[in-house]
């Protein structure tokens, strides 16, 4: 099986790409940069830069970079290990996004090495997530999975079950990706498991979809139509619509894998629109290899041909993008001087 099913690999790093939550972001950044404004004291200052850095991260990793940075020279300037750790770590979550390795690695280093001086278990659990997370990108799969099992055993410490159940979906996900299914789906069931005591729709939604993507592997059609519909219902309630492309994207393949045509073009529409309305064009590009794939199965080569040029122009698009946000962010960065 050669499909590409969209599992979701990053739970502590999505977003919404809906008006209303950027609007929400938007309040929230002006309330912090008002606070930083008109404050005296440059802890509470350090501080509101982070929560910044936090609420930035997902739309904008260049400027979160910047806060975090902010925060952590007053940090330095006060000799604050606790807050140095936390704006390093920060400042390599943001350069993990940005590409910027040496960056990265300097800074969770820095990070780590604060945190064990201190026996931080929160820090330091904090440190091995990331670290999993790095070498995730990294496709260190062995690396990932020992970082993630010490966080989650620091978690456990903690009883930060909230934050488990976002490792365990993790963990199963790169289990997945070293072809290791069965402990895939057992900790996919975890997190869906401590993920039901908080109530929340959209991880919910996350867990049963991957959950669905294993049956898929597993030949386990009737389970996997089950799966990923009631992820795609609880995408619906929690107004996913990123999540709910996703899920329609899958089903087609899923109707696809059946070599049910006419049922995974129905499918594919739908998710094309849902990807065309939030507007995120990574999930445009999903369904237009998706389109390739039905029509190359169907034989009809012409319009496969055609799916496919389109998905690559979106493809250099994405790119193009891309390397101009990067230099308008560098340009707008002087917004920033709120000090």
């Amino acid at each position: 099986m050669n499909r590409k099913f969209q599992i979701i690999i990053l739970l502590f790093t999505l977003s919404s790409s809906s008006a209303n939550i950027f609007a929400q972001e938007k309040n929230y950044v002006d309330s912090l940069l008002k606070i930083i404004k008109t404050t005296g004291n440059d802890t509470v200052k350090a501080y509101r830069y982070i929560d910044l850095s936090v609420a930035t991260i997902n739309s904008n990793p260049f400027i979160a970079k910047l806060y975090a940075s902010k925060a952590h020279d007053i940090f330095e300037r006060h000799a604050n290990l606790y807050g140095i750790a936390m704006a390093s770590l920060k400042i390599a979550n943001s350069c993990r996004q940005l590409n910027e390795e040496a960056n990265m690695l300097k800074n969770i280093k820095t990070a780590l090495s604060i945190s064990e001086q201190l026996h931080n278990d929160v820090l330091l659990s904090s440190c091995y997530h990331e670290m999993a997370l790095i070498a995730n990108e990294q496709n260190d799969l062995e690396k990932a999975l020992s970082y993630n099992l010490k966080a989650i055993e620091l978690r456990r410490k903690l009883k930060n079950d909230k934050e488990i159940a976002g490792l365990y979906n993790n963990t199963g996900i790169i289990y997945a990706k070293k072809n290791d299914w069965e402990n895939g789906i057992k900790y996919f069931r975890m997190s869906y498991d401590f993920e039901k005591k908080f109530g929340s729709n959209l991880s919910l939604g996350n867990e049963l979809n991957n959950m669905g993507i294993y049956f898929i592997f597993q030949k386990k059609y009737d389970s996997a139509f089950y799966f990923l519909n009631e992820g795609k219902k609880l995408r619906t309630i929690s107004n996913d619509i990123q999540g709910l492309s996703g899920s329609f994207n899958n089903i087609a393949l899923l109707n696809l894998e059946l070599n049910k045509i006419d049922e995974a073009i129905l499918y594919a529409d739908t998710s094309y629109k849902l990807a065309k309305q939030v507007g995120i064009k990574s999930s445009e590009l999903e369904v237009l290899l998706t389109y390739y794939s039905i029509y190359d199965k169907k034989k009809d080569y012409k319009n496969a041909l055609e799916y496919y040029r389109e998905a690559e122009k979106l493809r250099k698009t994405i790119e193009s993008e891309s390397n101009k946000r990067k230099l308008g962010e560098v340009q707008n960065s002087i917004d920033l001087d709120v000090n």
